[in-house]
């Protein structure tokens, strides 16, 4: 690299040459910044999260653990389990609203899985 001690370098005033460089370094970094934003304010097509809302019915029926709004992974299994309070006994699991996929509707102990959406599950006791 060569040193320049004058104001000039090859016929160009040093600081016209350096207000250009700059100039051209951040319109690039302008440049690569507006070409990462999105083109609308829409949200994604795919979201990183779905709501899962679990229930009890009825609501003093048992124990439910996670028990109301949880966020979760599309396609990653959640563990919930439930056990009925005294005077209850234990009934399955049902889907209420969107759509999920139970391992053992009848088991206590259950994963619940959210591929397309928020939904909402309810755990029944009689």
């Amino acid at each position: 690299m060569k040193s320049v001690e004058s104001g000039e370098l090859g016929g160009i005033d040093m600081h016209v040459w350096r207000s250009r460089i700059v100039l051209v370094a951040v319109a690039a970094a302008l440049s690569f910044v507006l070409t990462g934003c999105p083109s609308s304010d829409s949200p994604p097509d795919n979201p990183t999260t779905y709501t899962l809302t679990i229930v009890n019915s009825p609501a003093g029926g048992g124990n439910t653990n996670p028990l109301g709004v949880v966020k979760v992974t599309p396609g990653v299994a959640t563990s919930v389990t439930t056990l009925a309070n005294t005077g209850f006994t234990w009934g399955n699991w049902t889907v209420t609203s969107g759509t999920a996929t139970i391992s053992n509707p009848n088991s206590i102990s259950i994963t619940v899985t959210l591929n397309g959406g928020d939904a909402t599950i309810q755990a029944n006791f009689h």
